[in-house]
């Protein structure tokens, strides 16, 4: 499989690449505040969150590669803030995860939100 070249921030810390079938897993560590934009369509009220880390999953399907990414984070040190998936679509954190991996990415749908919990994709 021919994974997805990141050129990841020095403010991440790479932690492992676990391959599996035709998945590869790679986790980082960080400490990250990010200051949102306040444009999310749900009428987020959060001002910032600290992106604790990103895991990224790559499947390999033969004749096109799948990425996920995950990104935790926290709000005022609370892992499960209550309402903080409000931040889908917020451009700010958009902005912040693709200038970390040094690649652009978006929210995917927004069922797969979840407080302390952003799933994006390339």
């Amino acid at each position: 499989m021919q994974a997805t070249t990141f050129n990841v921030s020095d403010k991440l810390t790479f932690v492992s690449t676990e391959v599996e079938d035709d998945t590869t897993n790679t986790e980082y560590k960080c400490n990250v505040e990010v200051q949102l934009a306040g444009d999310s369509i749900w009428d987020c009220e959060l001002e910032t969150v600290t992106i604790t880390s990103i895991h990224i999953a790559e499947t390999d399907y033969g004749d096109s590669v799948s990425t996920h990414i995950a990104v935790c984070y926290e709000v005022d040190g609370d892992e499960e803030y209550e309402g903080s998936w409000r931040i889908y679509t917020d451009s700010g954190f958009e902005a912040a995860v693709s200038e970390l991996l040094g690649t652009s990415v978006s929210f995917t749908e927004q069922g797969m939100q979840d407080d302390g919990y952003a799933s994006m994709e390339l």
